[in-house]
C-alpha cells in the first residue's frame, strides 16, 4: 500500500480526498510527493514560485468570476455567488488531507478570493456581460504575469496545462514551498524529497514547448 502520509501530517479522515486527487492526476504520480515534484518541475525558479504565490488570489478570482459570469449568462443562478465558498472549503479540506500545519496560507488566500468575488459580483451582478468582461480582464492580466514572466521568460517553457495542477496543486505547492519551506525551513526532508523527484527524466515529456 502507498504510504501517503510519509512526510505530511494529515487529518486522517480526509486522506481519501488526497487519494482521489492523486488518482485523477497523471498515472505516473504514485503519491503526493510525485504530484508536487511534477508541479516543481514547471516552477523551479524563485521568480516563478513567488509570482505564482502572489497571483494565487487574482488567478483563482479570475477563474471563479469567469465561471460565475458565463454560467450566469445562461442560467442566472443566484447561488453562483457562493461558488468561491465551495472552492475555499474544498481547498482547505484538500490541504488538511495532506498536511495540517501547512493549511493556513492557502486557506486564507481562498477565503480572501471568496470575499473579493462577493464584492465584485455586488458591483457586476451574475447574469450581466459586465461580470464576464471583468473576469476576462483579470485573467488577461494574470496571463501576462504568470505565463509571460513566470513561464515563457523565466522557465523558458510552456506551463503544464493540467487543470488540477493549475487550480489546486500548484497554488498549494507554491504556498508550501515559498512561505513554509523557503522562509521558515519547514520540513526540509520533505522539500529534499520533492526536489529529488523533480527530474527531467520523469517530467520533461509533459513540456509542450521550450523557448531556449
Amino acid at each position: 500500500m502507498l504510504d501517503e502520509k510519509k512526510y505530511g501530517e494529515p487529518v486522517h479522515a480526509l486522506v481519501p480526498i488526497m487519494s482521489f486527487i492523486r488518482r485523477s492526476f497523471h498515472k505516473e504520480c504514485a503519491d503526493i510527493e510525485d504530484i508536487m515534484a511534477f508541479s516543481n518541475y514547471f516552477h523551479q525558479k524563485p521568480i516563478t514560485l513567488w509570482s505564482h504565490f502572489i497571483f494565487t488570489i487574482p488567478f483563482t478570482l479570475g477563474i471563479l468570476l469567469s465561471l460565475e459570469g458565463l454560467v450566469g449568462l445562461v442560467f442566472n443562478y443566484s447561488w453562483l455567488v457562493h461558488l468561491g465558498l465551495v472552492w475555499w472549503i474544498f481547498c482547505t479540506m484538500f490541504v488538511l488531507s495532506v498536511d495540517v500545519r501547512s493549511t493556513w496560507v492557502l486557506s486564507i488566500q481562498m477565503l480572501v478570493t471568496y470575499i473579493l468575488s462577493l464584492y465584485i459580483t455586488s458591483k457586476y451582478p451574475i447574469g450581466t456581460a459586465s461580470l464576464v468582461l471583468c473576469s476576462f480582464a483579470i485573467l488577461f492580466f494574470d496571463g501576462i504575469v504568470l505565463l509571460g514572466l513566470g513561464h515563457y521568460a523565466t522557465e523558458k517553457s510552456t506551463p503544464a496545462f493540467s487543470p488540477f495542477e493549475a487550480v489546486l496543486i500548484t497554488p498549494y505547492y507554491v504556498s508550501l514551498r515559498t512561505v513554509y519551506m523557503d522562509l521558515f525551513g519547514y520540513k526540509p526532508e520533505w522539500k529534499k524529497e520533492i526536489l529529488k523527484r523533480s527530474t527531467s527524466e520523469r517530467w520533461e515529456k509533459y513540456v509542450r514547448a521550450r523557448f531556449d
